[in-house]
Parts: C-alpha cells; sequence; structure tokens
C-alpha cells in the first residue's frame, strides 16, 4: 500500500516515533502529521533537539521507535538517505546566529 493513497494532504507524519542523541530523548511516542497547505516553525531555547528534529525529518537520523512516513515517496526508505527522490521532497535550512561587534 501506498502511504500517499491514506490522505493526499498528508505530506510527513510521525507514527509513534523517537528520537535519540546520546543520552539525550528529544522526543518520544509522537504522533504528528505534517499537511502540505501548513507552514510549520520550529522554535526553542538554544539546544532543546530544533536542528536534530529537522535533520531527522529530513531523513538522515533514524528514529529509534516508531516511522516517519514520508507521503510524498512512491517507496519509503530503507536506510539513512537522502537520495534524489527525498531531496525533491524535503530541504533542511539550518539558520545561525552571528553577532558582529566593533573594534
Amino acid at each position: 500500500m501506498n502511504p500517499s493513497s491514506e490522505n493526499k494532504n498528508v505530506f510527513i507524519s510521525f507514527k509513534n516515533a523517537a528520537l535519540r542523541v546520546g543520552d539525550s530523548i528529544v522526543f518520544s511516542e509522537t504522533n504528528w502529521e505534517f499537511h502540505n497547505d501548513e507552514h510549520w516553525a520550529i522554535i526553542g531555547p538554544n539546544g532543546s533537539g530544533k536542528s536534530i528534529l529537522a535533520i531527522a525529518l529530513s531523513g538522515q537520523i533514524p528514529v529509534v521507535q516508531g516511522k516517519i512516513v514520508y507521503h510524498f515517496l512512491k517507496k519509503q526508505p530503507q536506510g539513512p538517505f537522502p537520495d534524489q527522490e527525498m531531496v525533491q521532497g524535503v530541504a533542511v535550512a539550518v539558520q545561525f546566529d552571528f553577532t558582529l561587534a566593533r573594534h
């Protein structure tokens, strides 16, 4: 069954997903749906896992429980990627905060 046949409006979904980085649990038992017509912002204090979550969404870090379903893909990835089809669907832009000082 192609995941995209479940709901054409769902782009990416987390199904009982958990992500761990080292000893830190970024999230666990998470169920989210990201829809094609939505815009999301990941906000939080430094070190709270924003960049890690974005990288997990892009498929570069696997979840340790559950799964991330990419509804726009014909075939779900079986391991770490990005591959050509994934690169066309998801992009991660990391913002760095630079402070400039006058000397």
